[in-house]
């Protein structure tokens, strides 16, 4: 077995069956078909191919578009804060009840207990009947109306009621008397700054009124806490070009009370003047004693009665007595011709 030829080792292919050369021979054709399918051609593919930009084209196409973006971003960021603690002064065209309970809140919170009128008065005395509903409409009833005209300035920012002021012009005198000037302590805006405004606002819409002064009430349990809080009214009035003086006379403020625990109390004040359209009686140093009595009166009678009438009416009456009972002890005590304004 040794000696055996290995002549068909050396020729396969003699006598293999047919099939296995027909495969062979095919296998070289599918390679030569595949090689035809994935080799690409010599042009590049048209789907890899980057578009040529000019400098021009990228600049106005794409550069300014982003740097206009990126602009308005940063401008909105940067207002944003501004915008939203910025303080607003106007007049309340309608004091709904969520905007009533914020300005009682403000109250009960910045005037003491004893200072406070009751409820039922405070909210009377912000009712609708006798308010201006804006600006213009305050000055129109001021120059053509025989009655009193309410006006109620707040100050705002989107955290809330920050402050007040209440005014009642006097058409017998043809005077704006301050009822209250309330601000909140702290926070984004100083009280003095939100109380600045409040007055700077009232002082343009008071001289298109034909209002001939401004006149406030300044009291205090300390002698001291009323020294400065009639400098800090004085510094508001000449920030304006008004020079607020004290009606050097008696003057006495009356409570508003229900008479539970009997006759209402006095509470010895100040009476301060600020003249808006007489150049020649802004530098007047004396008042006479007429016009004094003149205005005293018509402030008890148009604040002080007037409120307590839209409140209380039943007791109507018995206030009058007691308010014609405290003008006649002021009006004794006063024995010269003229008074000094200081």
């Amino acid at each position: 077995m040794t000696n055996a030829p290995a002549t068909n080792l050396v020729k396969p292919s003699v006598g293999l069956p047919t099939q296995i050369t027909q495969v062979a021979v095919a296998v070289p054709n599918l390679a030569t078909n595949a090689a035809s399918v994935a080799v690409p051609t010599n042009s590049p593919a048209q789907g890899w191919k980057l578009p040529t930009l000019d400098p021009q084209t990228v600049f106005t196409a794409i550069l300014v578009p982003l740097l206009i973006g990126l602009f308005i971003l940063w401008l909105t960021l940067w207002l944003t804060p501004r915008m939203r603690v910025k303080l607003r002064v106007g007049v309340v065209r309608s004091l709904r009840p969520q905007s009533f309970n914020e300005l009682s809140a403000l109250y009960c919170e910045r005037v003491p207990a004893h200072d406070r009128v009751p409820p039922i008065h405070f909210r009377a005395f912000f009712r609708r009947e006798h308010a201006a509903s804006s600006a213009r409409d305050f000055c129109r009833r001021a120059k053509r109306n025989r009655q009193p005209v309410h006006l109620l300035l707040v100050a705002r920012t989107c955290h809330g009621l920050h402050g007040f002021l209440k005014a009642i012009f006097v058409p017998q005198v043809r005077c704006v008397f301050i009822a209250y000037l309330v601000s909140d302590r702290g926070g984004t805006h100083e009280e003095r700054t939100v109380a600045q405004q409040l007055v700077a606002l009232l002082v343009e819409v008071c001289r298109n009124s034909g209002a001939e002064s401004v006149v406030c009430e300044i009291s205090a349990k300390k002698k001291t806490d009323c020294r400065a809080k009639a400098k800090l009214f004085r510094d508001y009035a000449s920030a304006h070009g008004l020079s607020l003086r004290r009606i050097a006379a008696k003057y006495l403020q009356p409570e508003i009370c229900s008479f539970d625990a009997g006759d209402c109390n006095v509470t010895e004040a100040e009476l301060h003047i600020a003249h808006l359209a007489d150049k020649a009686k802004q530098a007047w140093h004396t008042m006479g004693r007429q016009e004094y009595t003149d205005k005293f009166t018509a402030i008890y009678q148009n604040v002080y009665l007037m409120s307590y009438a839209t409140a209380e009416p039943q007791l109507t009456e018995k206030y009058r007595d007691y308010l014609h009972k405290t003008a006649k002890q002021v009006f004794s005590g006063i024995r010269t011709a003229n008074i000094d304004l200081k």
